[in-house]
């Protein structure tokens, strides 16, 4: 029991630092810490792929206005609708705009359905949002690209494969990422692996107490393949059947109640409920071993 509550406390710090993440990106003009910026000046059509990403295309010139690329369903900022609207509409030209943007900004044949509603961010409040179905280089040679999956160089080779791209160290230019988030983030992280030990300690500890049972066994007659199966069921399965259940309770609280803009905390947690899993197969079997080696008794 202790370990499945070890393991929500887990998944509950995966979850904040994913959440903590997604409002840094809101502060930095929906620009995740994984995005990638760089300068294409030879393209003519964006590569078709099946990952998802968002991908903002402008003039250095006039970096406000950003013309979007929505591949797939793409979770958006916060938007206060002002018309009802479907983004995936191949006919229409849609304009999202921050409440400090200038109307005039906006091109003529582009619909605004919506404005930012990101009061903290100083970044979008001052931009303009225009999504279309036609890519035109024209509208800028500097990209900057975001996927939920982290695999931003992965698209840009597979989208712009015909195309040179240089990298742009947007470092040099400044961040609006609050350092208070940053730092709480950090924080996160590192009671997340502090977790992890602690799950790693508990493991030991529990498995430790079981060597008097399976000395017995081992006396009695039981093979080690035997021993080994009757741990593994009252000790790992239970384990796996809970852990099992919060993943799906985390895949229905992502799809249905809070959703974010990246699932990786969920493969984060499955990574770590894997290892945990590892681990504990490995102390049972270094325990079962160590204790039937160990002198004392006869068998049956």
């Amino acid at each position: 029991m202790a370990l499945v509550c070890f393991n929500l406390i887990c998944i509950g710090l995966l979850w904040a630092s994913s959440y903590i993440d997604e409002i840094n990106m809101i502060n930095n003009g929906y620009k995740d810490k994984s995005s990638i910026t760089f300068r294409v000046d030879n393209v003519t059509k964006l590569a078709p792929t099946r990952h998802k990403y968002i991908l903002f295309q402008y003039d250095p010139e006039m970096p406000k206005i950003k013309h979007i690329v929505l591949n797939r369903e793409i979770k958006l900022p916060p938007i206060t609708k002002i018309i009802d609207y479907d983004i995936n509409d191949l006919n229409q030209n849609f304009a999202i705009i921050g409440t400090e943007a200038e109307l005039n900004d906006v091109p003529e044949g582009y619909r605004i359905i919506g404005y930012f509603n990101t009061p903290n961010s100083y970044l979008l409040n001052s931009e303009v949002w225009l999504i279309s179905r036609n890519f035109d280089i024209n509208h800028g040679r500097e990209f900057t690209i975001n996927a939920p999956n982290h695999d931003e160089k992965s698209i840009i080779n597979q989208v712009f494969k015909d195309s040179q791209y240089n990298m742009i160290n947007t470092e040099q230019r400044g961040s609006y990422l609050l350092f208070s988030n940053r730092l709480l983030s950090l924080v996160i992280q590192l009671c997340i692996v502090l977790t992890f030990i602690i799950l790693v300690m508990i493991s030991i500890v529990r498995i430790s107490r079981e060597k008097y049972m399976i000395r017995v066994m081992h006396l009695y007659g039981c093979t080690v393949g035997t021993i080994f199966r009757i741990v593994f069921s009252y000790i790992l399965i239970p384990y796996l059947m809970l852990s099992a259940l919060i993943i799906i309770m985390s895949l229905l609280f992502q799809t249905y109640i809070h959703p974010l803009w990246s699932w990786v905390w969920i493969s984060q947690s499955i990574y770590i409920f894997g290892s945990i899993t590892f681990c504990i197969l490995i102390i049972i079997t270094m325990q079962i071993v160590t204790t039937i080696s160990q002198k004392g008794g006869k068998r049956f």
